[in-house]
């Protein structure tokens, strides 16, 4: 039983900082039904001996190990929050007899039916079992978070009674996790048994890689080649983001492990000492402002600032997209053109990001008005940024005083954008809806 040793420490006092905690990070939660007594009794306190939780203070590492030169910030990161939906009992929080320690799974769910049982399910067949197997469930209503509970009785469940996006879901796994390595997971991927096996392997052969992802392909469609989904991220000069290899066929191109700028988080493997390395203010460690969608970019940017270095080893898990809804609703396309401006205000440093503003304006606006073709309040997302602009200026005052990396080593990672290309591609979908 893990027990409080700080002397003076008293339950009311955990309480009290509990509900302190919950309102200074996020504003936007319904505090009212919260019951403080059930919470400090479901709160996991670490024993002597386990690593720090992302709450309090830790010593931060560089990528290369040892502590960082500056004096650094407080984060100010979430703890798990385990809260009971109806006919749903938090999972205590005890290691299962079998798996390694080193490694901790978490799965993000909301209404993940089949596919979440499925993913769960690929996790219990790895060669390299993870100890601690999380699942944070977003609300669901559709009796998939007591299946997975059914599946897996070493769960740790952590309940939130609504929908809070991925960033504040994927913030409570982090803070959760117990391991040196936090595998993440959208409900909607399958893993092949050797995918956490050889991401382990390839993070541990540098200490300055901070996160690793696989090989995403699409599931099999008929006879056709097997299609890329992505295999990490590319960062363009006009400040947009896209999955390297995305919609291109599999082949030897992709059987490659190498260095990549950032990783997709439908299933990365993340180095834990990064992930307190790089939380500050808002990102704790993914930005709830961004909600869902580029919220990984951002990781990634902020990563490299710091020096941490992102990897590509093709293990193949299988991606199904759009499993919770339609990408293009006018609500995605708000929150994707509003985290686009937030990606560039929270990581392009000047003066190399002055230099590209001019690009980046005019890309928004064309943007803006291609999601406002698409959806009308799409949009909006213009406005919500200015609401919420403030936060980045932090955040870019942590970046100057912290990065370890010259601009020259991380704008080397941003490619000129495909206009040609993506133009064609659109011109060519046009012509066959026209035709059908």
């Amino acid at each position: 039983r893990h027990t409080i040793s700080r002397p003076g420490f008293c339950a009311s006092r955990l309480r009290t900082l509990r509900v302190r905690a919950l309102r200074c990070s996020a504003p936007d939660h319904d505090l009212a039904h919260l019951d403080t007594n059930s919470l400090a009794a479901n709160r996991w306190i670490p024993a002597k001996g386990d690593p720090p939780p992302l709450r309090g203070r830790w010593p931060r590492q560089g990528p290369e190990g040892g502590r960082t030169s500056r004096p650094l910030q407080k984060p100010t990161i979430n703890g798990p929050r385990l809260i009971s939906s109806p006919g749903v009992q938090p999972a205590r929080p005890s290691p299962p007899p079998a798996g390694d320690a080193t490694v901790s799974a978490a799965i993000l769910n909301w209404n993940g039916g089949e596919l979440a049982l499925n993913c769960l399910r690929s996790v219990l067949r790895q060669t390299l079992l993870p100890g601690q197997r999380i699942v944070v469930d977003n609300g669901s209503t559709d009796g998939s978070l007591e299946r997975l509970t059914a599946e897996d009785p070493d769960l740790l469940v952590l309940a939130n009674p609504r929908n809070v996006g991925f960033a504040a879901a994927a913030n409570q796994a982090v803070a959760a996790c117990r391991a040196r390595w936090l595998l993440l997971l959208n409900l909607d991927i399958v893993l092949e048994p050797d995918y956490v096996q050889r991401l382990f392997e390839a993070g541990e052969s540098g200490a300055g890689i901070g996160a690793v992802t696989g090989k995403l392909l699409r599931p099999p469609r008929g006879e056709g080649p097997l299609v890329v989904d992505s295999t990490g991220h590319l960062l363009y000069r006009n400040g947009w983001a896209a999955n390297r290899g995305e919609e291109t066929p599999d082949g030897e191109a992709w059987g490659t492990s190498g260095e990549v700028f950032g990783v997709c988080a439908a299933a990365p493997l993340y180095r834990m000492d990064m992930l307190r390395d790089v939380s500050q203010g808002c990102a704790r460690p993914f930005d709830e402002r961004f909600m869902a969608y580029i919220e990984d970019v951002d990781l990634d940017w902020r990563m490299r600032w710091l020096g941490w270095r992102a990897w590509y080893e093709p293990a193949v898990a299988w991606h199904h997209r759009s499993a919770t809804g339609a990408r293009r609703s006018a609500f995605i396309l708000r929150h994707i053109l509003k985290n686009r401006l937030l990606l560039v205000a929270n990581n392009d440093l000047w003066p190399g990001g002055l230099a590209r503003l001019p690009t980046v304006s005019l890309f928004t606006v064309l943007t803006a008005i291609q999601f406002g073709l698409e959806a009308a309040g799409a949009p909006l997302g213009l406005i919500d940024v200015l609401r919420l602009l403030p936060a980045s200026v932090q955040r870019r005052r942590f970046l100057r005083h912290r990065r370890r990396v010259s601009a020259a080593e991380v704008s080397r990672w941003m490619q000129p954008f495909p206009y040609r290309q993506k133009i064609m591609k659109k011109l060519r979908s046009g012509a066959s809806r026209a035709a059908g």
